[in-house]
């Protein structure tokens, strides 16, 4: 029976997420792309997962997009072209309209503050990283969090929490490299949006 991935829950009976994949590297030696579905953010959780030989996980309750985005990444997939999908905005300026009457020049100052921080947060962010700073990374996801709220950037909401907190307490260099990416990057992505459809 060949497999193009695993999705495996943490939580089951008899034997756990963790048992079980390490029971599919060690005794099996299969290299079978596995997800854990967890319902526990914590870094020792993540940390175990990965430990154990898992390749990704996925919060629980999940974003549907999200993890079939993330299966899309580890399968192979065959060469029929399909229609690309519509872009989905990272982020819901609803609020904003709300609170401010639907004040462009409000939410301009808005989305350029946000932007500013994005800017600092990847500038002195690698800085900080290089340096091995973990707790100066903290505080400038600390400060970029009430923007991405004010936003609704819910894509990664659960990821900066994390990263500020693994950036407090955390010496573990290579995961908090790998957080880190992937915030930025979508943080990237969220500041081209906004670019191109709210500063236009």
């Amino acid at each position: 029976l060949q497999m193009d991935l695993i999705l495996m829950d943490i939580q089951m009976p008899e034997m756990n997420g963790i048992e079980a994949t390490l029971a599919i590297r060690k005794e099996l030696k299969l290299n079978t792309p596995i997800i854990a579905l967890t319902a526990n953010a914590f870094k020792t959780e993540i940390d175990r997962c990965y430990a154990a030989g898992m390749n990704d996980y996925v919060t629980k309750p999940f974003d549907e997009e999200l993890l079939i985005r993330l299966i899309a990444k580890y399968t192979v997939h065959d060469r029929t072209p399909v229609k690309e999908a519509p872009e989905r905005r990272l982020y819901d300026l609803d609020m904003l309209r709300e609170l401010s009457g639907n004040s462009s020049d409000f939410i301009r100052e808005v989305v350029n503050v946000f932007r500013a921080q994005v800017a600092e947060l990847i500038e002195c962010g690698e800085k900080a990283m290089e340096k091995q700073e973990f707790a100066e990374l903290g505080k400038l996801v600390h400060k970029i969090r009430p923007s991405a709220e004010s936003l609704k950037i819910t894509s990664i909401a659960d990821e900066l929490k994390l990263l500020e907190q693994m950036a407090k307490e955390s010496d573990d260099d290579e995961s908090l490299r790998t957080l880190y990416a992937f915030v930025r990057q979508q943080l990237e992505t969220v500041v081209a949006q906004l670019q191109q459809h709210e500063l236009d």
